[in-house]
């Protein structure tokens, strides 16, 4: 099991852990730290980092101390405060500084979907755009921004438009079937016979578990660098345009990029950078704020195409 999964199958626990607690259920909630612990274990035993097994070996006997409060005097005050409970309100999630240090969830994240990210390239005679794409389907298609495949100077798509793997440099020609202006969102298709292993990006089920402050991976092909992850944080998972807006530290290039939570699944679409916002007559200068277009937002536009074009993802 790699380090994302076994962040995956923590957070599941702890979370199990601490709404047992909200609950007074001492014996469920004692049951789900122990399997806390047993994860941590499974890291201790993975890394020959002498920091980070120690940083390890101290979380593993805070845990252990909070089982032996809850199998001696059950669910106390001190318990519900240690998981940032007060008054049956979460103030804190202590599980997602765990393992901070301790595993480098964008890397694996990264390593699991690059062949799954594209460089797109557009032209039309000697104008054309640099961008980002993503595949998220066996069948062949994928999703990048409609401003990496229109070309606003002809009012038209670009006519050659191909997209490049990480591994595989060479280009392989995309068609687009449909785009949006408004949401930014174009959805594409390729000819599978020129990828010998496709796989998909998964996408996010239920977009109102996004909340702010989380940690979101883009992977973008930033002023035509190369495919690259860089990350940041959720400010609003809508804005009042509709926006993901997060601190990713955007570039030109990374237009069309896949935005992943830190369970390895797609929340959104990069898209721009907001350089300044206007509130009342007052226009402000703004810095470190990108937008993306969220997932529910595309999935209602995969629903609308599919159902257009016959299409089955």
């Amino acid at each position: 099991m790699n380090k994302s999964d076994l962040y995956t199958k923590f957070d599941t626990a702890y979370k199990n852990a601490k709404h047992w607690v909200n609950l007074n259920d001492a014996k469920a909630a004692r049951n789900y730290i122990i399997a806390c612990m047993s994860i941590m274990l499974e890291f201790y035993k993975g890394t020959n980092i002498s920091i980070e097994r120690a940083k390890l070996y101290a979380r593993i006997c805070e845990f252990k101390n909070i089982s032996a409060m809850l199998f001696e005097t059950g669910i106390t005050e001190e318990v519900k405060t240690w998981f940032g409970i007060v008054d049956n309100k979460n103030i804190t999630q202590k599980a997602d500084i765990v393992f901070d240090e301790t595993i480098d969830w964008a890397a694996d994240i990264f390593a699991k979907y690059i062949d799954s990210a594209v460089v797109v390239t557009a032209k039309s005679g000697a104008t054309g755009m640099n961008g980002t794409g993503f595949i998220i389907s066996e069948k062949g298609y994928l999703l990048t921004n409609d401003h990496v495949v229109f070309d606003e100077n002809r009012c038209d798509y670009y006519k050659n438009i191909t997209m490049s793997l990480y591994k595989k440099k060479s280009p392989i020609p995309i068609d687009v079937i449909n785009s949006d202006k408004k949401s930014d969102v174009a959805l594409c298709k390729f000819d599978t016979s020129f990828i010998r292993e496709i796989t998909p990006v998964k996408r996010i089920q239920d977009y109102s578990k996004l909340l702010p402050g989380a940690s979101v991976l883009v992977i973008g092909n930033g002023l035509s660098m190369g495919l690259a992850p860089f990350t940041g944080n959720v400010k609003f998972p809508h804005d009042d345009e509709g926006n993901l807006v997060s601190t990713v530290p955007s570039n030109h290039g990374d237009s069309g990029g896949p935005v992943f939570n830190r369970k390895g699944e797609c929340v959104g679409i990069n898209k721009s950078v907001t350089v300044s916002v206007t509130r009342g007559t007052n226009t402000m200068e703004a810095n470190g704020i990108t937008n993306a277009t969220p997932m529910d937002k595309i999935e209602e536009l995969l629903a609308k195409w599919c159902k257009q074009y016959g299409i089955e993802l």
